[in-house]
C-alpha cells in the first residue's frame, strides 16, 4: 500500500503543478478593475442605426496597464477604426470624443464585418492617448488616465467600432464598472470528528475526500463557478494524494468575476508492516496503530488521526479540533464603522446551516444570506447607503445581533 501510495502522490505533485498554471490569472482577476460593455449595438449610437451588428468589450485596468478585448460580428460596412470615446456630460447617453489610441486601436481588424481584438496597452505612454484628449486632461499620460479611468468609473465612456457603412459609429456600448464580487471558501473536514480543517487522510477511505464550498456576496446572480480541477458547481469534492490548492472564479451574469482559494493539507496515516492499519492518536499523547473498522469509535471518542509525534502540540490540535466542532455562535464585523465594507466574522457549530439577515433601521430587508458554511468571513456592505444596519445571524436556536455603521 505504501508503494501504491508513493506513486499516486507523485502523479498528484505533477497535477499541482499543473493547476498552479491556473492561479496568475485568478490574481489577475482579483486585483484588477474591470470595465465591460456587453452589448455593442447600433441602437446605443448617437443618433441610433439600425445596423444588425453585435459586439462586446471589456476593458481591464491592472496597475498602469489597460487590457482590451472585444468581440464583434455582423456589421453593415467593413470595419475602419475602434476606440474609447470620453467623457460624456450624462453617464450611459451623449457623445464624446476620442480618449484612446488614434487613428485607431493598434491592432485592430479592418475591412471586416467581424472580429476579435485583445491588446494590453501601457498607459505611461503619451502615443496610448489621443494628443487632443490627453492635452484637454492636465497634458500628460498620468494625468490623461487618471481622467479617463475617472470616466470609466463614472459610466462616461464607450467602447466605440466604426465602419465605412457608419463612419461615426456601427456598434457603441458604455463600460460599466464591475462591482467587488466577494468569494470565500469556509474551512472544511472531512469528517465529523478527529480531524483537522482542510486535510484529507488517503490511508482511511471515509476520510479521504472533503467538499469544498463557495459563498459568493456581490455582483448579479447567477453565477458560474470555474474550479481549478474543472469543476463547475458552487461546491467541488476533492481527494488529492498531495497537498493542493484549489482556486475557482466566479462570474455573476454580468460578465463580472471574483476569486476565493483553499489549500487542501494531505496526511498519510497509514500504519503497520503492510500498511493496511490506521495511525490514531489516543487522547494526545498515545499513537495507536489499529484496525480499520475500529477507527470510527476512536474518533468518536476524541481521539485524532494521525501520529501524536509532538504530545503537548497533538493535544493542542485536538483542543481546537473540539472547539470547531462545538464552539457556540459568535459573530463580528470588521471594520465597523467602515465606509466601504464590512467582513463579518462567522464562528459556529461545523455543519450546521447558517442563516444571515441585513435590516435597516426602518425594518426593512435588506440582504438575505441562507444554508451558509459555518466558520467563515462574509463580506458586505459595499453597496450599502450610508446609514445603521442591523445584521441578524441565526444558526439553530442560537441568535447573534451586530450593528453596522455605514459612513460616507
Amino acid at each position: 500500500m505504501k508503494k501504491i501510495y508513493q506513486n499516486l502522490l507523485s502523479v498528484s505533485v505533477a497535477k499541482t503543478v499543473l493547476l498552479s498554471v491556473f492561479l496568475p490569472g485568478a490574481f489577475y482577476a482579483s486585483n484588477a478593475q474591470v470595465y465591460r460593455a456587453n452589448q455593442l449595438l447600433g441602437s446605443i449610437e448617437a443618433p441610433p442605426n439600425n445596423s444588425p451588428g453585435t459586439g462586446s468589450a471589456v476593458v481591464t485596468i491592472v496597475g498602469t496597464t489597460m487590457h482590451v478585448k472585444a468581440t464583434f460580428s455582423g456589421l453593415t460596412g467593413p470595419t475602419t477604426v475602434c476606440h474609447i470615446h470620453a467623457a460624456t456630460a450624462v453617464p450611459g447617453t451623449g457623445t464624446a470624443g476620442v480618449a484612446t489610441t488614434t487613428p485607431t486601436f493598434p491592432g485592430f481588424p479592418a475591412g471586416v464585418t467581424s472580429g476579435t481584438y485583445d491588446m494590453t496597452f501601457d498607459m505611461t505612454l503619451a502615443s496610448s492617448y489621443n494628443t487632443s484628449y490627453r492635452n484637454n486632461n492636465g497634458g500628460t499620460p498620468a494625468s490623461a488616465f487618471a481622467a479617463l479611468k475617472a470616466a470609466l468609473n463614472d459610466g462616461k465612456a464607450y467602447f466605440n467600432i466604426h465602419s465605412s457603412a457608419f463612419p461615426g459609429g456601427e456598434i457603441r456600448g458604455f463600460l460599466v464598472a464591475c462591482p467587488t464580487i466577494s468569494v470565500s471558501i469556509p474551512d472544511a473536514f472531512a469528517l465529523a470528528r478527529g480531524v483537522l480543517p482542510n486535510t484529507v487522510y488517503p490511508a482511511y477511505s471515509p476520510a479521504a475526500s472533503l467538499t469544498l464550498a463557495t459563498t459568493v456576496s456581490g455582483g448579479t446572480g447567477p453565477y458560474t463557478y470555474n474550479w481549478s480541477d474543472g469543476s463547475a458547481a458552487s461546491t467541488v469534492t476533492v481527494s488529492p494524494l498531495a497537498t493542493t490548492l484549489y482556486s475557482v472564479i466566479v462570474q455573476d451574469q454580468n460578465g463580472c468575476t471574483g476569486t476565493a482559494s483553499k489549500t487542501v493539507n494531505v496526511t498519510d496515516i497509514s500504519g503497520g508492516r503492510k500498511g493496511d492499519k490506521i495511525l490514531i492518536c489516543h487522547k494526545g499523547n498515545n499513537t495507536l496503530t489499529i484496525a480499520a473498522n475500529g477507527v470510527a469509535d476512536h474518533l468518536e471518542h476524541g481521539d485524532l488521526l494521525g501520529t501524536c509525534a509532538d504530545p503537548a502540540k497533538s493535544i493542542a490540535l485536538r483542543k481546537i479540533v473540539l472547539e470547531e466542532h462545538t464552539g457556540n455562535l459568535s459573530v463580528r464585523a470588521l471594520p465597523n464603522p467602515s465606509w466601504n465594507y464590512f467582513d463579518l466574522q462567522i464562528g459556529s457549530r461545523i455543519g450546521n446551516g447558517v442563516q444571515v439577515r441585513v435590516y435597516d433601521l426602518a425594518g426593512r430587508l435588506i440582504e438575505s444570506k441562507s444554508s451558509l458554511q459555518a466558520n467563515q468571513t462574509l463580506r458586505l456592505g459595499t453597496f450599502y447607503s450610508p446609514g445603521i444596519y442591523l445584521v441578524e445571524v441565526i444558526q439553530g436556536g442560537q441568535k447573534q445581533i451586530v450593528k453596522l455603521l455605514k459612513g460616507k
